[in-house]
């Protein structure tokens, strides 16, 4: 049984329209950041990898 967690990766080529879609299930964007550098491309096991990392939160959920 599940009983927590923390985050969920998901990964689009369109990040506006996630965002509209996400809206639409209660979203909105918190944060948002570009991540890139070698410690990055290391980890992924990509050269030269960035990527855009955008945190949703639900809205009026404390």
């Amino acid at each position: 049984m599940i009983k927590h967690f923390d985050h969920v990766t998901i990964v689009v080529r369109d990040v506006e329209a996630a965002k509209q879609f996400f809206g639409l299930l209660g979203f909105k964007e918190d944060k948002s950041v570009v991540i890139a550098g070698p410690q990055f491309s290391n980890y992924m096991g990509v050269d030269g990898i960035e990527a855009e990392h955008i945190t949703l939160v639900l809205a009026n959920v404390s």
